[in-house]
């Protein structure tokens, strides 16, 4: 599906659902059926292999405010996706906030954070490995999860106090959502040798591929769920995470608080890779 294309499919959709007169939204939700029946009524030579695409490669795009379609938003709207909150649920539309200039917020790290920029040592990363780094995600996660990016930040920076953190996989595909690294940690308790377990959900992004705290939530949301059913763990805390690569070969490294929904960050950190490693540098 090319951008454009979706951009006029999402436009039609909506067009369909508002009445002009009232100044009202017939219905909200958009599933994959209504993108099929859309790309059916109007023609679109689109392709329907995968549907999920028809909203995400637009609010994943570093241009999405552009790739948007501006009569939605200057009706009133923006949209959010919505997979896994409704059976074939695809995305919504969703009013804009008073004072929003543009269909989405641009989440960027504050200012201040590249006054202290903290290193971490890459010297341990396999050479062979370093030799074939890539620009995406998969790479992204190998390097983070073997470098202890998220253990380094959650020792420096969080207020749970960890004594352990151990990977449990990586690239963790669930019915509504997928966790690119997911960790468990071992909280002390303030007894020796007492500790208590906390999920630690963590989101990787490349550099070409904007944060969206929706699907933040939704990977924690689903990993907190799975470790209820598959670990026998009833009421797991869950630490939400996310890493974004930069341009200069930067990390950016969130903690959001524990008591979600809604996220909430409450530390960020910029750290860079000594030496630099090819895909992020």
């Amino acid at each position: 599906m090319a951008i454009s294309n979706k951009t006029k499919l999402i436009e039609a959709i909506f067009d369909e659902r508002y009445d002009d007169r009232t100044e009202t939204l017939e219905n909200d939700v958009v599933t994959f059926d209504d993108i099929k029946a859309a790309m059916k009524t109007t023609g679109s030579t689109l392709s329907d292999a995968n549907l999920a695409n028809c909203f995400k490669d637009i609010v994943r795009s570093p241009n999405r405010n552009s790739h948007f379609p501006g009569s939605v938003f200057e009706r009133g709207y923006t949209g959010e996706q919505y997979i896994g909150s409704i059976e074939r649920g695809c995305f919504r539309f969703v009013p804009v906030a008073d004072g929003q200039t543009a269909p989405f917020a641009e989440r960027a790290p504050d200012p201040g954070l590249f006054d202290n920029v903290q290193e971490i040592q890459s010297v341990s990363l396999n050479l062979q490995s370093r030799r074939l780094g890539r620009r995406d995600e998969s790479w992204l996660t190998q390097v983070v999860v073997n470098m202890n990016v998220v253990s380094t930040h959650l020792a420096l920076h969080s207020a749970h106090d960890l004594v352990a953190v151990q990977l449990l996989q990586t690239n963790m595909k669930l019915r509504k959502a997928e966790i690119d690294a997911l960790l468990l940690g071992a909280v002390g308790s303030g007894k020796p040798g007492e500790t208590a377990d906390i999920l630690i959900c963590c989101e990787m992004k490349h550099r070409r591929e904007m944060l969206e705290e929706e699907q933040i939530l939704r990977g924690a949301q689903a990993g907190q769920a799975e470790a209820a059913k598959k670990l026998g763990i009833a009421e797991v805390a869950v630490i939400p995470m996310a890493v974004k690569a930069l341009d200069d070969g930067l990390l950016w490294v969130i903690e959001y608080a524990s008591d979600f929904p809604p996220l909430a960050s409450v530390n960020e950190c910029l750290y860079r890779l000594n030496p630099p490693v090819p895909g992020i540098a």
